[in-house]
């Protein structure tokens, strides 16, 4: 008999979909393509690869149990003794409710919910990626009308305590989607089927193994000024321990159409694209093409005009990802064949690497005259002590990551210039050099940007040279508490290697066609930066039922909202305020000025809180015409002043929709489609007003 810790990490990497009986569980088509865990009598529908059984037989009503006597999974993980008559039944011991903490192998935590302890078992087994579907805590099983669930009274505890497990996964880099669209879970993100491949996903064999997929890889190179072949060599190395096929080249090769065409890539993968577009146009039209924009957004009025070049777009910073098409979030990196801690004795206390500024000047001059500053490299620095520390103006990567090897404490103050911002788009994400320097060993004292606190919460940050003299002093000062931060912050930098980046833009790129994948991609990059400028860079005066969604929202003084947007004319794309509640009777009251040319959209009962490719009822004003309808239905034609306040309201109450226009009924309508959601008031594109935004529930019925 097979013990639980001989399957521990047997699927290190992979994917697997945890299964419980809801009936969302008719939805998964082809269960054999994945790995599966079922819990119970899932053997009904199909046979999962594991089946998890923490039930007695007495517990199992109307001949339930067959099914889990008659099971051909590979193996059944139970506490008890079933008396089964399978070749692998793997003994396990219950570890306490509520559990989170995986170190012991022969341990699965528990709650009043079989898939809570499947999902523990996935994490045991070492997937990256966990789906679930059936867990759904609505009325009826897969297999019949069975009524109310009943865990239903429970259902609050049970959603906290998957939150909570939720939250120490997410720890371990470990993804969990909700894959049914009718589960009542609030944990996990909501994300479709095909989201779940990626390049350590295949078809789950009887045995359970995983068929790797190798693409083939044509990287377009880009030398920096600042930072060299870092981007080449990391993406080399990683794709060297994916073991795919790739080959190389600058974007400035006189033969580079040839080498292309006779390497005859899956995808041509273009680092910094500007020059690349400039030279080369259309010329590799027929392949499928990739951008990783790496100047985001000091660049994007530059890059904006030339990106729908590619079919994808990756940018490393968030913030601009609306104004590019296709575009998906991909931050930068650390390559471990060079940055790497080796115990080095530190020479140094404090250094810096990098090009000059005015803002890196003055804060490295305040540690210099404050006797603080080691060394600079880089520059050309104006100040003449500055000069005088400088041991070279350009180093190599190798000598980059030696010198961080000696340094204790490394200062990291961000670019200054935005050469093409004209909206002024505040920047999200870090650079190299944090996770270059983090990976030596280094402890990082960085300048602020709101994507640090996502990634390295504990990392000390400084907004004036008050502060950044305090805590460089503090720590050279106190070695414990020294040791204990650097500690910290280099245990987080585990998923930041560049082959976690290219798995990623595989997974994207290549292994996932189809537009529901593209919009659960987008909208879960939005619920993993909550504290981002996609999501939750609240600001003072907006109202408090309301969420930011899109960098495209301000206060206009303290009575009105200004919506500003570049146009980007495809579905899906409107951004601005959504509902923190979802409604079933509603009242949605709001004026607005839509200037001339712009795209207005006012949504009730969307029923994905961020996905807009998802059916409402909604209010549309744009450039050929205004109405109000729902997914292929309009109820109304009807035209609306540009350029001029207008006072509206939207109300759904007992199955009827009506619309007034300044205090008028336009329209009253029977409608049944859609029985609850979320509001939103947002644009497409242009420049548009509110103010006098509320939104109200009617007798009391919120979901």
């Amino acid at each position: 008999m097979r013990t639980l810790s001989s399957y521990h990490n047997i699927h290190s990497g992979g994917t697997i979909i945890v299964c419980g009986c809801g009936a969302s569980l008719n939805e998964l088509k082809n269960p054999e393509h994945f790995i599966t865990i079922g819990v119970n009598d899932v053997g009904r529908l199909f046979t999962p690869t594991y089946l998890v059984v923490i039930n007695h037989q007495h517990q199992f009503a109307n001949g339930r149990f067959k099914y889990v006597q008659e099971s051909k999974a590979n193996a059944i993980f139970t506490q008890f003794e079933l008396g089964l008559n399978h070749p692998n039944v793997v003994r396990f011991r219950l570890g306490v409710y509520g559990g989170t903490e995986f170190s012991d192998p022969n341990v699965l935590h528990y709650t009043r919910n079989s898939p809570y302890v499947a999902l523990c078992l996935a994490v045991h087994m070492g997937a990256k990626r966990i789906g679930l579907i059936g867990v759904d805590f609505t009325n009826n099983h897969f297999f019949a009308k069975t009524g109310r669930h009943n865990l239903t009274n429970n259902f609050s505890r049970i959603d906290a305590e998957y939150r909570v497990i939720n939250g120490a996964i997410t720890k371990k880099n470990i993804e969990v989607v909700n894959l049914s669209k009718q589960s009542r879970l609030t944990a996990f993100i909501w994300g479709s089927i095909d989201s779940l491949q990626n390049i350590n996903d295949g078809l789950a064999g009887g045995n359970g193994k995983i068929i790797n997929k190798k693409p083939r890889i044509f990287f377009v190179n880009y030398k920096f000024l600042s930072c060299g072949d870092v981007f080449r060599n990391g993406l080399n190395h990683a794709s060297e321990e994916l073991g795919i096929e790739f080959t190389e080249a600058y974007w400035d090769d006189n033969k580079l159409p040839d080498k292309v065409m006779q390497f005859n890539p899956d995808l041509l993968f273009v680092i910094h694209g500007r020059s690349f577009v400039k030279k080369w146009h259309n010329q590799f039209r027929k392949l499928k093409k990739a951008v990783w924009l790496l100047d985001e957004p000091y660049e994007v009025d530059d890059t904006s005009k030339w990106s729908s070049f590619f079919d994808t777009v990756f940018v490393n910073d968030p913030s601009t990802i609306d104004i590019h098409q296709n575009a998906y979030y991909l931050p930068v990196s650390y390559d471990p064949q060079v940055y790497y801690e080796n115990g080095h004795l530190k020479k140094y206390d404090v250094g810096f690497i990098g090009g000059y500024n005015k803002t890196r000047e003055r804060y490295l001059l305040n540690l210099c005259e404050a006797g603080l500053l080691s060394y600079v490299v880089g520059g050309p620095w104006k100040s003449s002590k500055l000069r005088q520390l400088c041991l070279s103006k350009n180093i190599s990567a190798h000598e980059t990551a030696n010198l961080y090897r000696q340094t204790k404490i490394v200062i990291n103050v961000f670019r200054e210039v935005h050469h093409f911002n004209t909206q002024k788009i505040p920047a999200f994400s870090m650079n190299p050099r944090i996770y270059e320097s983090l990976a030596c060993g280094s402890l990082v004292v960085s300048e602020y940007r709101t994507e640090i606190k996502k990634f390295f919460p504990e990392m000390r940050v400084f907004n004036n040279s008050s502060q950044l003299l305090d805590i460089v002093t503090y720590f050279l000062n106190n070695e414990k508490d020294y040791e204990t931060l650097q500690k910290n912050c280099y245990q987080r930098l585990k998923g930041h290697k560049y082959i976690d980046r290219l798995k990623k833009i595989i997974s994207i790129v290549l292994h996932n066609k189809s537009k529901s994948f593209q919009c659960k991609q987008r909208n879960e990059q939005k619920e993993k930066i909550k504290d981002d400028v996609l999501l939750s860079n609240r600001q003072e005066g907006i109202l408090d039922n309301w969420e930011i969604y899109g960098n495209v929202v301000k206060m206009n003084g303290k009575d009105s909202i200004i919506l500003r947007k570049t146009k980007v004319d495809r579905p899906g794309t409107e951004r601005g305020l959504v509902s923190k509640n979802c409604y079933s009777q509603v009242e949605l009251n709001f004026e607005v000025n839509i200037n001339s040319g712009s795209c207005f959209i006012a949504k009730i009962h969307q029923i994905d809180k961020f996905n807009q490719m998802t059916n409402s009822y909604h209010l549309m004003c744009n450039e050929k015409r205004d109405y109000f309808g729902r997914h292929n239905c309009i109820f109304k034609e009807i035209s609306i002043n540009r350029n001029s306040w207008q006072k509206f309201r939207i109300v759904f109450n007992d199955r009827c929709i009506s619309l007034y226009n300044n205090d008028v009924l336009l329209f009253s309508f029977h409608d049944e489609k859609i029985k609850k959601g979320y509001a939103f008031l947002g644009i497409k594109g242009g420049l548009t007003f509110l103010r006098n935004v509320f939104i109200a529930e009617l007798e009391n019925e919120k979901f």
